[in-house]
């Protein structure tokens, strides 16, 4: 019951008992193989239920029951643009619905769509659907891959017309027979044909996680089976260099999160001021005054130590670019790609001057005196050149 779930759920967060609450004014309607499942009685027969993901514009949740187990996925309009997004295109908001039922009928393996719900009279927007489980383990943790099965799958997909643009690992599910299955079908879109080219940017996605942990043989053979089915081969090149776009627009989106509201970062903009900084980094206006009338200056009135946090200033010119906000977003690109660095914590702009908070090392010693006294001049400029290229 729901009150045994509470036990086991997020504390501070009774979710499924909120629901039940509301769930009369809940415009709600049942997948035509799932006519009989009543949403009442679904979340009273739940016995246990987790959190797999929170974030203000989307929630999933994970419960068991004694019918099976079901994924519920939340969606939010908060955001002004994402109101505007589903009032002029609508049809968005039940995609991952209606994909689902298009994937079953060409006889795909996917995930099985239950109910669905939306509730449209409040400020904020939210609707929902509930899947059923698929039973397996997530292709990104399965150590044995059959590459005839996952090339045969992917060729009959794309022999369909069926472009999958969020591939990736967690959205694919190996079940016990080998056999792999579908999870997210939201951005999934189907066409009468598709092109060689559309083909070998989806492998790319693949491959992109796939290289990290498969020998090439594996690939080859995959590949080798998946173009059975076709006329035009794709081959390895095409797909490698269509991983290396993937891959500069994932490094890009992962940069560019830190100037918004995410779940790491968070961005206050307000008259006069603007903040981008970790959410678990307190600071506001008034720390980085203190900072600057009781810090310790490095380097004069430029770059400031205070309370295990380095603050950079730049007083920004008409012709100049804002070199803190640049220093923000590059500290973000380097540690996504590995490169360790004193970790950014937050972009501060007021007045004429913005402001660029990250760790401080107190004990740390800069290069120039670290080669100084670690090597001749010969060799001072060789590690300059090997330090360069790494």
């Amino acid at each position: 019951m729901i009150q045994d779930i509470r036990k086991k759920g997020k504390e501070g967060k009774d979710y499924l008992d909120n629901w039940l609450g509301e769930l009369s004014t809940y415009k709600i309607n049942n997948s035509k193989d799932f006519r009989d499942v009543d949403l009442y009685a679904l979340l009273n027969d739940a016995y246990y239920y987790k959190i797999k993901r929170d974030s203000e514009r989307r929630q999933v949740i994970f419960i068991k029951t004694s019918i099976g187990n079901f994924y519920i996925k939340w969606s939010f309009l908060v955001r002004r643009k994402d109101q505007l997004r589903h009032f002029f295109l609508p049809q968005r908001r039940w995609a991952e619905w209606k994909n689902l039922h298009k994937l079953n009928a060409l006889g795909f393996d996917s995930a099985k769509p239950v109910l669905r719900g939306q509730k449209f009279d409040k400020d904020v927007k939210r609707y929902f659907i509930i899947t059923k489980e698929v039973e397996g383990t997530s292709f990104n943790d399965c150590n044995e891959l059959n590459a005839r099965i996952i090339g045969e799958f992917f060729a009959n997909i794309h022999k369909q017309g069926v472009y999958f643009a969020d591939l990736h690992p967690e959205n694919l599910i190996i079940k016990a027979d080998g056999h792999p299955s579908l999870i997210d079908a939201q951005e999934i879109f189907f066409f009468k044909k598709l092109p060689k080219s559309l083909r070998a940017y989806n492998l790319g996605k693949l491959y992109l996680s796939l290289k990290p942990k498969l020998h090439d043989s594996w690939f080859a053979e995959f590949l080798t089976t998946y173009n059975e089915r076709f006329r035009c081969d794709v081959n390895v090149r095409e797909i490698e260099k269509a991983s290396v776009r993937h891959y500069n627009k994932h490094i890009k989106s992962r940069t560019r999160r830190c100037l918004k509201n995410s779940s790491e970062f968070e961005a206050l903009k307000s008259k006069g001021q603007k903040i981008y900084k970790r959410r678990d980094f307190d600071w506001k206006k008034g720390d980085i005054e203190d900072a600057i009338d009781n810090g310790i200056k490095l380097k004069e009135d430029k770059v400031i130590a205070y309370k295990n946090s380095c603050i950079k200033v730049h007083e920004k010119g008409k012709l100049h670019k804002d070199r803190c906000l640049a220093s923000w977003v590059r500290s973000r690109a380097l540690d996504i790609r590995g490169i360790d660095v004193p970790k950014a914590l937050g972009y501060f702009k007021f007045g004429n001057k913005s402001f660029f908070a990250c760790e401080y090392f107190p004990n740390g010693i800069g290069l120039n005196d670290y080669l100084r006294t670690a090597a001749g001049k010969l060799e001072k400029r060789k590690m300059i050149k090997e330090l360069a290229c790494w």
